[in-house]
């Protein structure tokens, strides 16, 4: 280790299999907020399904690839528990260098 200089953090790369089940998870959220929003489903219930698939997501990826979860990932699932549904797609875009 060097002193004096601060660590760089490495950015985590998705392979093809990652990316697809990320998109996965962003089309799943896309949905559970188009219910949320047309009444369909309240947003309690919404809140709890949201954080679920975040949740799987992130089994999947760890299952799936070398590395654990990447921590963006934990906080899209907070957020995503909170309610805040458009802002964990956003995240998980931002994941796969997506911006939609």
């Amino acid at each position: 280790m060097v002193f004096g200089t601060e660590p760089q953090r490495k950015s985590r790369r998705f392979v093809d299999l990652e990316r697809d089940l990320i998109r996965e998870a962003v089309r799943d959220l896309e949905d559970i907020q188009a219910r949320k929003t047309n009444g369909t489903v309240r947003p309690g219930p919404a809140a709890d399904v949201a954080k679920s698939v975040i949740h799987r997501l992130g089994r999947d990826l760890d299952h799936k690839g070398k590395h654990g979860t990447p921590a963006a990932l934990s906080r899209a699932e907070l957020i995503a528990g909170n309610g805040w549904i458009p802002e964990a797609i956003h995240i998980l875009n931002t994941m796969i260098g997506g911006t939609r």
